[in-house]
């Protein structure tokens, strides 16, 4: 959608049931670091409990000058508690969700890591079987600003501040 000619590299960590492994993620992260470049983006639209060993991996892919896109989570919950959502680090982007209005939806987790939010509600998809489906979550906000950076080399413009945002600090709408 944001970036329609952008290349796309699919690194699968979850099987058909949804089911996936730190070891997985780690391991799909760590090839995105071996065969990425400077500029080249990451979308993490997962969660796992916290784990430096994760952080540390997303922050080396990050340092490489590549950029790291992490869904906030779903769970309306400080991302503090999960990785890789709760890295602080130059060009990694936490997202959180909001509606079409600029509200932050009640089920987006946040928190100081999250430098963004981006329409995540309501959101129109393709889905299974050629059809479409709507859907909600910061794994539809996340790949928004993930379009953003791949366009813009890492600069995200924004549009005011979300409202309702549950950590008192409103995040800043993410806009191409």
């Amino acid at each position: 959608g944001v970036a329609a000619n952008a290349t796309i590299v699919a690194l699968r960590v979850f099987d058909n049931t949804g089911y996936g492994t730190l070891t997985r993620i780690y391991s799909a992260l760590n090839y995105a670091y071996t065969n990425g470049k400077a500029g080249d983006v990451v979308n993490m639209s997962l969660r796992v409990n916290a784990s430096a060993m994760l952080d540390d991996l997303v922050k080396k892919v990050a340092a490489k000058g590549m950029f790291v896109v992490v869904a906030s989570g779903n769970s309306y919950i400080d991302c503090s508690v999960d990785s890789p959502a709760r890295v602080i680090a130059p060009n990694v982007f936490v997202v959180s969700n909001m509606d079409v209005n600029g509200n932050f939806n009640p089920t987006s987790n946040f928190g100081a890591s999250v430098k963004y939010s981006a329409p995540g509600t309501n959101i129109r998809t393709t889905w299974k079987g050629s059809g479409y489906a709507t859907g909600n979550g910061t794994s539809y906000a996340a790949p928004h600003v993930a379009g953003i950076v791949a366009l813009t080399g890492g600069k995200v413009n924004t549009q005011g501040l979300v409202t309702n945002d549950p950590d008192g600090t409103p995040d800043p709408i993410a806009l191409k």
